[in-house]
């Protein structure tokens, strides 16, 4: 996969766009058959989020983020669905944030 981000900050609050592309893969062995599969990945999405600071040069940020895939969600071996994504995906997350210069 290979994602890319751009934000924007306003005080202790920031907003980005989002941009993910990428390939799933499956193989499956067996004695007598086996098979493998891949699925094209891509997806846009936005992240939001809060950032406190703690004592300088400390700060803790806390996110929200949702994903919407643009093309094929299912990996397939044959017909069998061996995985089929979801039509919005997301996660909250937090982070600890260091600042040098």
């Amino acid at each position: 996969m290979l994602s890319g981000t751009a934000c924007a900050h306003h005080g202790r609050l920031f907003a980005c766009g989002l941009a993910t592309l990428g390939e799933f893969r499956a193989a499956g062995t067996d004695l007598l058959v086996s098979r493998s599969s891949g699925s094209m990945y891509a997806a846009v999405g936005g992240r939001a989020g809060i950032e406190l600071p703690l004592v300088a040069p400390f700060s803790l940020g806390l996110q929200a983020t949702a994903v919407v895939p643009l093309v094929e969600r299912t990996l397939r071996i044959v017909d069998e669905v061996l995985w089929l994504a979801p039509p919005v995906g997301g996660e909250l997350g937090m982070f600890w944030r260091v600042t040098i210069f």
